[in-house]
C-alpha cells in the first residue's frame, strides 16, 4: 500500500506489511511477545498459536517478525478466502492447493505420487502450477478458474476421510527430501466464530497442520476454546498495549501533524483501551468531527460515538 512518508497513515485495520510500511510507522511492542516469536521462528519444530484480541496488532506483529528473523513461511493456508461458509471440502482445497503451489518447485514427484490426477488439472508442467493454483483458488473468478475448482473439488472428494494422511504422508517425504522442518502458516482463522459449521470445518485440516510446524494466527476468544487440535499447544498472547504505546503508534501515524494534535493524542489514546485498531479508527473520526466541532471535548464524545456504532461492520 502507498504510504505517505510525512504526512497522516490512518488505513485503520489493513496491517503492516512491508519494509516501506515498517519503517516510517512500526512502534516496537512493549512486552517480550515479539521476541518469543521471532525465537520461535528461527528455533523451533513444533506448532504455535498466535492469538490476542481484535484489532491488537497480530498481522502485524507477525509480518515483522518474518521481517526481523528474516525468515517465512514455506506454505501460507488463507482459510478465508471467498466462502463465507466453507464445506470440510473447501478448506481441504486450500491446504492441498496451497502444497501444490510450494511442491512445484521442492517436491514435484512426491506430490504428484500421491495426487497423480493433479497434473490433469494444475498442468503437466510445474511452471504451470502457480497460475493454475491462483485460478483454481478464484484469485480471479472465469469460467476457467471454476472448471478448474469443480475438477479439484471431483479429485479430493472420493479422498475426503483420508486427506489427513494424505497430508502427513507428503509433508514428512517432503520434509526428508530437504532435510529441516517445513514451515506452515494458517491464516484467517481469527475470521471465524466458534461452534459455527464453518469453524467445524477447519478441525481436520488444523488438526493435520498441527502435526508440522504450523503459525496459527487465532483470535482471544480462540485461545480458551476446548478444540481438539489446539489441545497442547503452545500459546503465545499479544495482549492490550499500554496508553503510552498507543500515544506513540498515533503521532508516528500523524507525522509532520503530530505537533498539531499533541494534546489529544493522550486523550484519545485513554479512549482507545490499548488496542491499536481502534485508536486509529478515534482518530479518524476525531479529525473529521473536530471540524464541525471546535470543542475538544464534544469531538471526543462524537468520535467515541461514531466508533461504538462501526465497530460491528469493520470489526
Amino acid at each position: 500500500m502507498k504510504r505517505n512518508s510525512h504526512g497522516i497513515n490512518l488505513d485503520e485495520g489493513i496491517a503492516l506489511t512491508t519494509q516501506e510500511d515498517f519503517e516510517p510507522l512500526y512502534t516496537e511492542l512493549e512486552s517480550e511477545i515479539e521476541k518469543n516469536l521471532v525465537d520461535w521462528i528461527k528455533n523451533s519444530t513444533t506448532p504455535v498459536i498466535f492469538g490476542g484480541q481484535i484489532g491488537c496488532g497480530k498481522t502485524t506483529a507477525i509480518d515483522h517478525a518474518f521481517q526481523v528473523s528474516k525468515i517465512r513461511p514455506d506454505i501460507v493456508c488463507h482459510f478465508d478466502l471467498n466462502h463465507i461458509n466453507p464445506s470440510p471440502l473447501d478448506t481441504w482445497l486450500i491446504v492441498f492447493l496451497e502444497l501444490a503451489r510450494f511442491s512445484a518447485t521442492q517436491a514435484y514427484s512426491i506430490i504428484i505420487k500421491h495426487l497423480p490426477g493433479i497434473k490433469e488439472i494444475l498442468g503437466v508442467s510445474p511452471n504451470k502450477w502457480e497460475e493454475s493454483v491462483n485460478q483454481t483458488l478464484l484469485k480471479k473468478y472465469s469460467p476457467g478458474a471454476l472448471t478448474k475448482r469443480k475438477k479439484f473439488k471431483a479429485l479430493l472428494l472420493p479422498l475426503l476421510e483420508h486427506l489427513p494422511s494424505i497430508l502427513k504422508t507428503i509433508l514428512q517425504e517432503i520434509q526428508e527430501q530437504m532435510g529441516r522442518r517445513i514451515f506452515i502458516m494458517a491464516s484467517g482463522v481469527d475470521k471465524f466464530e466458534l461452534g459455527t459449521s464453518a469453524y467445524i470445518s477447519l478441525s481436520e485440516p488444523l488438526t493435520a497442520l498441527a502435526s508440522f510446524k504450523t503459525l496459527f494466527e487465532v483470535n482471544a476468544v480462540h485461545l480458551f476454546a476446548d478444540d481438539p487440535w489446539s489441545h497442547h499447544l503452545k500459546k503465545i498472547v499479544l495482549t492490550a498495549s499500554s496508553q503510552k504505546w498507543i500515544e506513540r503508534m498515533l503521532s508516528k501515524r500523524l507525522g509532520v501533524y503530530a505537533q498539531v494534535y499533541k494534546k489529544q493524542i493522550p486523550v484519545i489514546a485513554a479512549y482507545s483501551g490499548g488496542i491499536p485498531r481502534q485508536a486509529l479508527r478515534l482518530l479518524d473520526h476525531f479529525i473529521i468531527q473536530h471540524k464541525h466541532y471546535p470543542d475538544q471535548k464534544d469531538a471526543i464524545i462524537h468520535s467515541v460515538e461514531a466508533v461504538n456504532r462501526d465497530f460491528f461492520s469493520f470489526a
